[in-house]
Protein backbone atom coordinates (compact mmCIF):
# COMPACT_ATOMS: atom_id res chain seq x y z
CA UNK A 1 0.00 0.00 0.00
CA UNK A 2 1.36 3.70 -0.47
CA UNK A 3 1.71 5.74 2.11
CA UNK A 4 0.37 9.50 2.35
CA UNK A 5 0.27 12.64 3.88
CA UNK A 6 -1.95 16.03 4.03
CA UNK A 7 -0.58 19.00 3.37
CA UNK A 8 -0.05 22.56 1.53
CA UNK A 9 1.75 23.14 -1.35
CA UNK A 10 3.81 26.26 -2.27
CA UNK A 11 2.95 28.93 -4.49
CA UNK A 12 6.52 28.35 -7.81
CA UNK A 13 7.92 31.63 -6.50
CA UNK A 14 8.20 30.64 -2.95
CA UNK A 15 9.44 27.33 -4.49
CA UNK A 16 12.19 28.97 -6.97
CA UNK A 17 13.06 30.87 -4.05
CA UNK A 18 13.92 28.34 -1.29
CA UNK A 19 15.93 26.45 -4.55
CA UNK A 20 17.96 29.86 -4.68
CA UNK A 21 18.59 29.67 -1.01
CA UNK A 22 19.56 25.78 -0.75
CA UNK A 23 22.06 26.28 -3.91
CA UNK A 24 23.79 28.93 -1.80
CA UNK A 25 24.33 26.37 1.19
CA UNK A 26 28.17 25.60 1.41
CA UNK A 27 29.49 21.99 1.00
CA UNK A 28 29.95 22.05 4.68
CA UNK A 29 25.76 22.08 5.03
CA UNK A 30 26.72 17.69 5.02
CA UNK A 31 23.58 16.93 4.53
CA UNK A 32 22.63 13.26 2.69
CA UNK A 33 19.22 14.17 1.31
CA UNK A 34 18.36 18.01 -0.24
CA UNK A 35 14.59 18.48 -0.85
CA UNK A 36 13.94 18.46 -4.27
CA UNK A 37 12.54 21.78 -5.67
CA UNK A 38 9.06 20.35 -6.95
CA UNK A 39 8.79 18.29 -3.51
CA UNK A 40 9.13 21.55 -0.82
CA UNK A 41 5.68 22.24 0.93
CA UNK A 42 4.22 21.95 4.66
CA UNK A 43 2.78 19.24 6.28
CA UNK A 44 -0.52 19.01 7.94
CA UNK A 45 -0.07 15.44 8.86
CA UNK A 46 1.62 11.98 7.82
CA UNK A 47 -1.04 9.40 7.48
CA UNK A 48 1.55 6.34 6.41
CA UNK A 49 -0.34 3.63 4.26
CA UNK A 50 -4.23 3.84 3.84
CA UNK A 51 -6.07 1.25 1.97
CA UNK A 52 -9.18 2.83 -0.20
CA UNK A 53 -12.10 2.59 2.33
CA UNK A 54 -9.50 4.84 4.71
CA UNK A 55 -9.04 7.39 1.49
CA UNK A 56 -12.60 7.82 0.65
CA UNK A 57 -13.23 8.85 4.30
CA UNK A 58 -10.47 11.07 4.52
CA UNK A 59 -11.33 12.70 1.16
CA UNK A 60 -15.06 12.82 2.13
CA UNK A 61 -14.10 14.98 5.68
CA UNK A 62 -11.62 16.99 3.53
CA UNK A 63 -14.39 18.20 1.46
CA UNK A 64 -16.22 19.30 4.69
CA UNK A 65 -13.37 21.55 6.05
CA UNK A 66 -14.44 25.03 7.05
CA UNK A 67 -11.72 27.39 6.56
CA UNK A 68 -11.52 30.46 4.29
CA UNK A 69 -8.31 30.80 1.96
CA UNK A 70 -5.42 32.91 4.34
CA UNK A 71 -2.54 33.97 4.01
CA UNK A 72 1.07 32.62 5.55
CA UNK A 73 4.60 34.27 5.94
CA UNK A 74 7.69 32.53 5.81
CA UNK A 75 10.53 34.08 7.54
CA UNK A 76 13.36 32.09 9.33
CA UNK A 77 15.86 29.47 8.93
CA UNK A 78 15.76 26.46 11.78
CA UNK A 79 17.42 22.98 12.77
CA UNK A 80 15.84 19.91 14.67
CA UNK A 81 18.11 17.90 16.41
CA UNK A 82 21.68 18.13 17.53
CA UNK A 83 23.07 21.85 17.05
CA UNK A 84 26.50 20.62 15.49
CA UNK A 85 25.23 18.10 13.28
CA UNK A 86 21.12 18.46 12.69
CA UNK A 87 19.17 16.10 11.31
CA UNK A 88 16.42 18.46 9.70
CA UNK A 89 17.34 21.99 8.11
CA UNK A 90 13.97 23.92 7.31
CA UNK A 91 12.65 27.23 6.67
CA UNK A 92 9.78 28.39 9.06
CA UNK A 93 6.71 30.73 9.21
CA UNK A 94 5.56 33.38 10.89
CA UNK A 95 2.86 31.98 13.77
CA UNK A 96 -0.71 31.86 11.70
CA UNK A 97 -3.66 30.91 13.93
CA UNK A 98 -5.50 30.07 10.42
CA UNK A 99 -2.83 27.60 10.27
CA UNK A 100 -2.76 25.98 13.35
CA UNK A 101 -6.86 26.16 12.92
CA UNK A 102 -6.87 23.65 10.14
CA UNK A 103 -4.10 21.61 11.56
CA UNK A 104 -6.59 21.44 14.94
CA UNK A 105 -9.63 20.36 12.57
CA UNK A 106 -7.71 17.64 10.70
CA UNK A 107 -6.49 15.86 13.81
CA UNK A 108 -10.16 16.62 15.43
CA UNK A 109 -11.17 14.57 11.99
CA UNK A 110 -8.16 11.56 12.20
CA UNK A 111 -9.13 11.55 16.04
CA UNK A 112 -12.73 10.90 15.22
CA UNK A 113 -11.25 8.19 12.46
CA UNK A 114 -9.53 6.33 14.83
CA UNK A 115 -6.46 7.07 13.44
CA UNK A 116 -2.97 7.45 15.90
CA UNK A 117 -2.06 10.98 15.44
CA UNK A 118 1.18 12.77 16.45
CA UNK A 119 0.93 14.51 19.61
CA UNK A 120 3.89 16.12 19.65
CA UNK A 121 2.95 20.40 19.32
CA UNK A 122 2.67 21.20 15.90
CA UNK A 123 5.44 23.11 14.82
CA UNK A 124 4.84 23.65 10.54
CA UNK A 125 8.03 23.90 8.45
CA UNK A 126 9.26 23.93 5.24
CA UNK A 127 12.15 20.78 4.77
CA UNK A 128 14.86 22.01 2.97
CA UNK A 129 17.15 19.45 3.54
CA UNK A 130 17.90 16.10 5.96
CA UNK A 131 19.74 13.13 7.54
CA UNK A 132 23.31 14.93 8.27
CA UNK A 133 25.52 12.88 6.73
CA UNK A 134 29.64 13.71 7.37
CA UNK A 135 30.13 12.64 11.15
CA UNK A 136 33.58 14.30 11.24
CA UNK A 137 31.90 17.55 10.02
CA UNK A 138 29.98 20.37 11.89
CA UNK A 139 27.45 22.81 11.29
CA UNK A 140 29.41 25.99 11.39
CA UNK A 141 27.54 28.51 13.44
CA UNK A 142 28.69 31.57 11.77
CA UNK A 143 27.45 30.08 8.25
CA UNK A 144 24.20 29.56 9.67
CA UNK A 145 23.55 32.91 11.03
CA UNK A 146 24.79 34.19 7.32
CA UNK A 147 22.49 32.01 6.07
CA UNK A 148 19.62 33.15 8.71
CA UNK A 149 20.12 36.63 6.80
CA UNK A 150 19.95 35.25 3.66
CA UNK A 151 16.02 33.34 4.35
CA UNK A 152 14.92 36.03 6.31
CA UNK A 153 16.10 38.49 2.67
CA UNK A 154 13.43 36.65 1.03
CA UNK A 155 10.62 36.71 3.72
CA UNK A 156 7.30 36.40 1.39
CA UNK A 157 3.71 35.87 1.88
CA UNK A 158 1.27 33.73 -0.02
CA UNK A 159 -2.64 32.92 0.10
CA UNK A 160 -2.65 29.09 0.94
CA UNK A 161 -6.31 28.29 -1.01
CA UNK A 162 -6.16 24.40 -1.28
CA UNK A 163 -5.28 21.63 1.36
CA UNK A 164 -3.57 18.48 -0.80
CA UNK A 165 -3.42 14.70 -0.31
CA UNK A 166 -0.26 13.65 -1.32
CA UNK A 167 0.87 10.45 -2.59
CA UNK A 168 4.57 9.30 -1.12
CA UNK A 169 6.85 7.48 -4.22
CA UNK A 170 10.05 6.89 -2.36
CA UNK A 171 11.73 6.20 -5.06
CA UNK A 172 11.19 8.61 -7.64
CA UNK A 173 12.50 12.35 -7.84
CA UNK A 174 9.65 14.37 -7.08
CA UNK A 175 9.05 11.86 -4.33
CA UNK A 176 5.52 13.60 -3.10
CA UNK A 177 2.31 13.80 -6.16
CA UNK A 178 -0.78 15.08 -5.34
CA UNK A 179 -3.52 12.40 -4.97
CA UNK A 180 -6.46 14.90 -4.75
CA UNK A 181 -7.24 18.72 -3.67
CA UNK A 182 -9.45 20.03 -1.70
CA UNK A 183 -10.36 24.07 -1.86
CA UNK A 184 -10.61 26.33 1.07
CA UNK A 185 -13.72 27.83 1.44
CA UNK A 186 -15.87 29.46 4.46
Amino acid sequence: MAHYFIGIDLPNHVKQSLNDVQRKFPTSFSYRQWTHKSDLHITLTFLGELDDKQLTYIEYYLNKLKKRPFFLTMDQLGIFGNHEKPRVLWAGLKHSHDLHEIYRQISSMLTQMEFSIDTRPYRPHITLAKKWNDPSNYLDSKQFEMMQKNVQSIATSFEVDTIHLFKIFPQQMPKYQKYRSFPLRG
